[in-house]
């Protein structure tokens, strides 16, 4: 795991060209749970997309970590529809143009069981996803979010706007991920939690000595 640290920056590779990069302002000995990332889908050309920073870094590796282990143990649990994107499924069910279906319980609440496979979100610009497709392969996509999606105020407005905004969607990003490849993120995502947690027993320590 040490060659994919630098200085502030954790690195999830995905491929050769392209790589998940969690860019935090503590060094990894002072990383302590409340503290967010920035999370950036990079390439080897310098360019880069923030798909991330909403939630602690614990968070967002412990929702890596907790996919990862079901489209291990669970594979049938995590595929997506072959002829639907996932994307747009979840939007039109926001806006109430789709049921939440199937659905899946979760602490005594129905939800869309889609959004087990939502990994991260930044704000309403996009969101991440991680599943399977229907030829078992590990998929990694990043897809647009309609501007103002989650604000309430603007909900009556949005109908009408989001039939141009799909005449132009595509998805951000849509790459594979190699099962050997998945098997290292989740050992790397759980080291850097358990490193994480460790700094938190110690400070914790530290203030009642």
């Amino acid at each position: 795991m040490k060659n994919n640290i630098l200085a502030n920056t954790i690195v999830f590779k995905l491929n050769e060209k392209t790589a998940l990069s969690f860019k935090f302002q503590s060094s990894l000995k002072e990383l302590i749970c409340c503290e967010k990332a920035i999370i950036l889908l990079e390439d080897f050309q310098k360019k880069s997309i923030i798909i991330g920073s909403e939630d602690s870094v614990i968070i967002d590796l412990q929702m890596l970590s907790r996919i990862l282990v079901e489209i291990f143990k669970h594979p049938n649990r995590m595929k997506v529809a072959a002829d639907e994107d996932i994307g747009i499924v979840w939007q039109e069910i926001l806006l109430g143009r789709r049921e939440k279906e199937p659905v899946v319980i979760s602490e005594g609440i129905e939800t869309w069981q889609g959004l087990n496979f939502l990994l991260w979100r930044n704000k309403d610009i996009n969101a991440s996803w991680l599943y399977l497709d229907q030829n078992n392969n590990i998929t990694f996509k990043v897809t647009p979010l309609y501007q103002g999606i989650f604000d309430e105020s603007e909900q009556n407005e949005i109908p009408c706007f989001f039939d141009e905004f799909l005449k132009s969607y595509h998805p951000i990003a849509e790459l594979i991920l190699s099962y050997e490849q998945a098997q290292q993120w989740l050992k790397q995502a759980n080291e850097v939690v358990e490193i994480i947690q460790q700094n938190i027993h110690g400070k914790s320590q530290s203030f009642t000595n």
